[in-house]
């Protein structure tokens, strides 16, 4: 048949810079993606040219005045189940054949990473008009291969073809068995979870339990992994997981998985560089304790009630709980100053910035309480909860909807949400409308990790692979604050090499990025002047953080 196709010839392998477009009229049998046909020619360096489609390739993303010089692809990776994870995938600006691999997830859990690629560390930031798109000057596909993933299935364009969005951290625990189908040999392999019948010591018990029947979640993501790399072999260069939030979660689970796969010999050919999470959730103890000593020392809530804090919590100023103490008075307080957060319209994703749709209270009293996902986490299990649910009754808006509180994304809605849009991305034309976020997920996700410390043990104790790991903050957040994840990264006991300094990157001149604390194989630093989505309120500072991560260099 005669089709009007465009060609785009390039390389044989993925991403190289040299490209030539062309259209012309031909008799041919090309691929079909919904309405749009695809024809591609891919040219070695001898110039010979053979057919070849790749469905998944963007070749037309509106929205730009001058499409990029970058390959990028949009679809889907299967997963175990039948479920589909959405991806979309940006080569390296640079040396996308020998560049490493990013894998980037957004948080919530239920938040979507077109949030990442569209208004943090993409090369592409939505307009406020949600139609026009610019070039990101910051964005990691600078240095890297980006991928952005959504998941879990029911996040953004990814889905399950039964509609059941529920799942979890871990399923139950089924003791001696660990990783279930063709992964559960693989931690074995490291000595961690012996053969069935075999006794376990306490310490393996712990780390074996901890490990063991990763959640369906999980095992999902390895898989949709192994779906990528059949789909872009050239790209099995060094790869590391990096993400934001709850992906403080997501993040080191996948890793101890992606370890064990690589051992067993069931994900080859790869080099699994570590992991950076980015004001993460880490430790629900520290985090909410940290918490309270936040609101003070920024002056959200004032001296008599940190006073009172003191007195009924404290044994001394720097030895409190106000995490899960027993005491009525402490508990009182707690609740109290968490309140004064929730209600008073601070932005709880960043202190100084404003919170989109507040308005003061207004004559009848009538407050909104905003809580974050995130915020949901702490205090889980402790008196203090159940005094806050009591207290959030009496507020009309409490829990998250389609966007986090004080965030606007309307026009990444509008985006995504457009016809030409979706059909550039190859988005199935039967799935929903996409929102940043699901209350679906959210209220189903089943959150089984409080501590993330033996998973963090397990990696950085793990001789066999040489990883490094990052856990950066924006030091303005109180979603997953920088007090609370400074004393997670200090207990985990390894040893100290560089101590507390200030890190710079260059702006015209020298500035003070943050500071950062080295131990052997993982750092935390924060991002002076960053809240929650350090990438977007600080981009030339964490993307110079994040690119010497992912290369070696010197922070």
């Amino acid at each position: 048949m005669h089709v009007l196709y465009h060609f785009k010839t390039t390389y044989l392998f993925f991403g190289h810079s040299l490209e030539v477009h062309q259209s012309a009229i031909a008799t041919t049998d090309v691929h079909r993606h919904g309405s749009q046909y695809h024809c591609y020619l891919v040219c070695g360096p001898s110039g010979a040219c053979t057919a070849a489609s790749n469905p998944d390739a963007i070749t037309f993303l509106p929205g730009l005045t001058k499409q990029p010089s970058f390959d990028q692809y949009s679809g889907y990776l299967a997963a175990t189940g039948g479920k589909m994870f959405h991806y979309w995938l940006v080569s390296s600006q640079s040396k996308p054949s020998t560049d490493p691999l990013i894998v980037w997830t957004n948080g919530g859990p239920g938040c979507s990473s077109m949030l990442g690629i569209l208004t943090e560390n993409g090369p592409f930031i939505i307009q406020d008009d949600g139609v026009s798109l610019s070039y990101n000057d910051n964005s990691w596909n600078k240095f890297a291969n980006v991928l952005y993933i959504e998941s879990p299935a029911g996040v953004g364009f990814s889905y399950t073809p039964d509609g059941n969005v529920t799942t979890s951290d871990d399923e139950h625990v089924l003791p001696n068995k660990c990783f279930k189908h063709n992964i559960d040999v693989a931690v074995s392999g490291f000595g961690i979870c012996p053969a069935a019948g075999r006794t376990l010591g306490d310490k393996k018990k712990m780390l074996c339990e901890l490990l063991a029947v990763v959640s369906e979640d999980y095992e999902r993501s390895l898989h949709s992994m192994l779906d990528f790399y059949k789909k872009y072999p050239a790209l099995k260069s060094i790869y590391f997981l990096i993400g934001e939030s709850y992906s403080g979660v997501y993040t080191p689970l996948l890793a101890a998985q992606v370890l064990a796969a690589i051992d067993a010999q069931i994900l080859t050919g790869v080099v699994f560089g570590g992991f950076a999470t980015g004001n993460g959730v880490t430790n629900y103890a520290t985090l909410s304790n940290s918490l309270v000593y936040l609101l003070y020392y920024h002056g959200i809530i004032g001296y008599s009630l940190w006073d009172e804090l003191v007195q009924n919590c404290c044994d001394g100023p720097n030895n409190c709980n106000f995490y899960n103490s027993t005491v009525t008075e402490c508990t009182d307080r707690v609740t109290q100053a968490i309140t004064i957060l929730g209600t008073s319209g601070i932005n709880p994703y960043n202190i100084l910035a404003t919170c989109a749709g507040f308005s003061p209270q207004k004559s009848n009293g009538t407050k909104f309480f905003r809580t974050t996902p995130e915020m949901e986490i702490m205090f889980r299990g402790t008196r203090i909860e159940e005094k806050l649910h009591k207290e959030l009754k009496q507020f009309p808006s409490i829990r998250l909807s389609e966007s986090p509180p004080c965030l606007n994304y309307t026009n990444a809605q509008d985006y995504l949400n457009n016809a030409y849009v979706r059909t550039a991305l190859h988005i199935k034309p039967s799935l929903p409308k996409w929102t940043p976020c699901s209350a679906t997920v959210l209220k189903n996700y089943q959150r089984v990790y409080s501590d993330m410390a033996p998973i963090y043990t397990y990696i950085l104790q793990n001789l066999a692979h040489k990883v490094r790991l990052l856990v950066y903050n924006g030091d303005l957040d109180t979603a997953c604050n920088f007090l609370g994840n400074q004393w997670f990264v200090d207990g985990l006991g390894a040893q100290d090499e560089v101590q507390w300094r200030p890190w710079l990157y260059f702006d015209g001149s020298d500035q003070i990025a943050g500071f950062i604390k080295e131990y052997e194989k993982i750092a935390f630093a924060t991002v002076k002047g960053a809240g929650h989505m350090a990438p977007q309120d600080k981009p030339i500072a964490t993307s110079l953080l994040i690119q010497n991560f992912v290369t070696g260099k010197p922070y």
